[in-house]
């Protein structure tokens, strides 16, 4: 690998530099439903390209993360039974252990 043998000094950096910044994406008018959309793309709004329905669905265009998609998931299942009633014997085990934890905590 080549080693620089002189510092470029600042002025030089930054004239390299000047040409490295973006530039605005260039938006039209969607023809159908008059939102903005970038140009020799499919409109995200309607779904039309060059007067034609290209997409059906509006969710088709915009991609979905993994979350919403575990949301979908999860509203999709068949809600859960109630749930099931335990009898006093359990509940008192329980309440003791709760107490017995409470008195570890506080010594």
């Amino acid at each position: 690998m080549g080693i620089p043998t002189h510092r470029h000094n600042q002025s030089r950096t930054h004239t390299r530099r000047a040409h490295h910044a973006l530039k605005a994406q260039a938006s039209i008018e969607c023809p159908k439903c008059k939102a903005p959309a970038q140009s020799h793309r499919v409109c995200a709004s309607c779904g039309s390209y060059r007067g034609r329905q290209v997409v059906i669905s509006k969710d088709a265009v915009r991609p979905t993360t993994k979350t919403e998609a575990k949301k979908d998931d999860k509203a999709k299942v068949a809600p859960k039974s109630a749930p099931k009633v335990s009898n006093s014997a359990d509940t008192s085990k329980s309440a003791s252990k709760a107490k017995k934890t409470t008195r570890k905590a506080s010594v």
